[in-house]
């Protein structure tokens, strides 16, 4: 949980760089305005540090990066003539189901690109169950499934197959059942 880096490798004598994410408490972070004299870059445990700051879990699709933290999730808005990135912080408060991301996967179906965070209550040093989060609009809402919760089950991995959903747990293998997202059924 050092933080999030970047390496530009296409640079002559490249190092690598520490990339500024929201603290704790700010819902966005634009890069160009950041004041320098209250913002402080820790990725220690509150309430010294800032949950934020543990990068663990990213995902990049065109113009856009996510990054999953100790305290949500990060929309990265890249700006690429300034190579700058603007934050905007998402977690429970937002509506997601927990805040510790641990994984990243984007869906597609049909007109729709459906973003899962596979996110743990961080409120015990061991993965305990925990909903899984998803968006339909960028982040705009979110909204969680507690199936797995409900069950006792810890998701470490989804993947897709076309509307289907699998989700590999420490129960086993699971998948949605005519595509609802609340109904999953288990392979034997």
């Amino acid at each position: 949980a050092g933080g999030l880096r970047r390496f530009n490798y296409t640079i002559d004598n490249p190092k690598w760089e520490l990339i500024p994410l929201p603290m704790d408490s700010q819902s966005i972070l634009l890069c160009n305005q950041i004041d320098i004299n209250t913002y402080e870059y820790d990725p220690v445990d509150p309430p010294i540090g800032n949950d934020n700051h543990k990068a663990f879990s990213i995902f990049s699709d065109n113009e856009y990066i996510w990054v999953g933290t100790g305290d949500g999730i990060n929309k990265g808005i890249i700006d690429s003539d300034t190579n700058c990135i603007d934050w905007i912080h998402y977690n429970e408060n937002n509506g997601m189901g927990d805040r510790w991301v641990i994984g990243i996967r984007k869906q597609q179906i049909e007109d729709i690109d459906r973003l899962w965070a596979i996110s743990w209550d961080p409120s015990l040093n061991t993965p305990i169950p925990h909903n899984l989060s998803y968006t339909e609009d960028l982040g705009d809402t979110w909204n969680f499934i507690s199936f797995f919760k409900d069950i006792g089950a810890i998701v470490y991995d989804l993947s897709f197959d076309e509307n289907n959903i699998y989700a590999s747990t420490d129960l086993g293998l699971y998948r949605t059942y005519n595509e609802n997202l609340n109904l999953w059924f288990k392979y034997d």
